[in-house]
């Protein structure tokens, strides 16, 4: 009888500490069915994590042959910025290359004109060879020409002498005709 109090004390204390527990009992069962559900999605990404693992070989050898590509081609990328940097500084050399090019384009017609009359000269040579020839032939000739006028010239003033002569000769046979009848 003495002990039945505190039996029942007990008792409700134990059934008070269940009633606690329940709900702490019951959260983590709902956290153990959830953990079961999430379980394949666990697994999934143990699996991708496995996988990536396995890939990693894979991606170090990419990334190795990107490396070494870019090793390659760093040379060839330097040598073509070399050869713009080389073009840019021919650029004025070759627009003054241009201005010339133009600058003759435009000398042309007159050029042309020049060596239009060239040709011309030249056909015209042999005449004027001709002409020079015949002037030279001409000064030969001058002496025999002078000669000619200065006879021509004496010829003319003998002419009053002459006439003079044959009036006399003319006069001589008058006089004589007479007599000789």
């Amino acid at each position: 009888k003495q002990e039945e109090p505190v039996k029942q004390e007990e008792e409700k204390q134990v059934e008070e500490e269940k009633k606690q527990e329940e709900p702490v009992k019951q959260e983590e069962e709902k956290q153990v069915e959830e953990e079961k559900k999430q379980e394949p999605v666990k697994q999934e990404e143990e699996k991708q994590v496995e996988e990536e693992k396995k890939q990693e070989p894979v991606k170090q050898e990419e990334e190795k042959q990107v490396e070494e590509e870019k090793k390659q081609e760093e040379p060839v990328k330097q040598e073509e910025e070399k050869q713009v940097e080389e073009e840019k500084k021919q650029e004025p050399v070759k627009q003054e290359e241009e201005k010339q090019v133009e600058e003759e384009k435009k000398q042309e017609p007159v050029k042309q004109e020049e060596e239009k009359q060239v040709e011309e000269e030249k056909q015209e040579e042999p005449v004027k060879q001709e002409e020079e020839k015949q002037v030279e032939e001409e000064k030969k000739q001058e002496p025999v020409k002078q000669e000619e006028e200065k006879q021509v010239e004496e010829e003319k003033q003998e002419e009053p002498v002459k006439q003079e002569e044959e009036k006399q000769v003319e006069e001589e046979k008058k006089q004589e005709e007479p007599v000789k009848q």
